[in-house]
């Protein structure tokens, strides 16, 4: 009787691994605004709108003329990468002098 919990604890942790393990990350971006935001799942409106959670805030967030791309774990909660853009927008990317971040949230504010 007892050979059946060791196998149960084993199918258990196996299951929970593989639910953290299917978790997508997506990074959406704003052009007109420049702002690039990070979530697990969104929702791509009628109007074209895509409305989602901020993973790093938490805040409700719906923009009207995004770009969405999956990225991993590590984008997501910590941003690109040195050497990385962090948005597919060109314009987007292109900061205005004497601009600056300060959300945790990619945020470009002209001076």
């Amino acid at each position: 009787m007892n050979t059946l919990r060791p196998f149960a604890a084993l199918t258990l942790a196996a299951g929970l691994l593989g639910m953290t393990a299917c978790t997508s990350y997506y990074q959406v971006s704003d052009p007109s605004t420049g702002k690039t935001y990070y979530t697990t799942d969104y929702k791509q409106k009628d109007s074209g709108a895509v409305e989602f959670n901020s993973l790093r805030t938490g805040e409700r967030v719906t923009v009207q003329n995004s770009a969405v791309k999956q990225v991993n774990e590590q984008q997501a909660k910590y941003g690109p990468m040195p050497g990385e853009t962090a948005t597919t927008d060109k314009a987007a990317t292109t900061k205005p002098a004497g601009s600056s971040t300060t959300s945790t949230d990619t945020k470009t504010n002209a001076k």
